[in-house]
C-alpha cells in the first residue's frame, strides 16, 4: 500500500466546535470523503465561535489524537490557546507534521492568514 499524502489545514474553528456553522461541517466532511488517500492534521483554536470557554477534554497548544464521527482513522489536531500562534510556532508546526499539502480553508482568517507575522514561516 502507498504512503497517504498529507494535507495539513488551518482553520479557526473545528470539532468538536459547532457555532461557526457550515465550514466547521464542510471540513470534517472533506475529511470523510478523502481520508481513503489523504492523512490530514489540523490546525485551529481551542474555542468555539464567540465562546470565552475553551473545548473540554482538549489540550490547549499541543497536539491531539482526534476521533471525528464517520473517519475510519484517528487525525492530529493542534488546538491553539488565546492569541495567535507566532509565525516561529506555525513554522515548527508545519515541520512536525511534514505535509504534502497545506489547505487554508478562511482566507480571510486574522488568527491564521491576515496576521502581518504570518511572513512565509519555512523561510529562514
Amino acid at each position: 500500500m502507498d504512503k497517504k499524502e498529507k494535507v495539513l489545514i488551518f482553520y479557526d474553528y473545528f470539532f468538536p466546535g459547532y457555532k461557526a456553522g457550515g465550514p466547521v461541517q464542510s471540513l470534517t466532511n472533506l475529511i470523510v470523503a478523502l481520508q481513503q488517500r489523504y492523512s490530514f492534521s489540523v490546525i485551529t483554536t481551542a474555542y468555539d465561535l464567540m465562546s470565552d470557554l475553551p473545548y473540554a477534554d482538549v489540550a490547549r497548544n499541543s497536539w491531539n489524537t482526534v476521533s471525528l464521527p464517520k473517519v475510519n482513522e484517528t487525525i492530529q489536531v493542534w488546538y491553539a490557546g488565546k492569541g495567535m500562534p507566532s509565525s516561529l510556532i506555525l513554522k515548527q508546526l508545519i515541520l512536525q507534521a511534514k505535509p504534502t499539502f497545506i489547505y487554508i480553508n478562511g482566507i480571510y482568517s486574522l488568527k491564521f492568514n491576515l496576521d502581518n507575522r504570518w511572513k512565509n514561516p519555512l523561510k529562514n
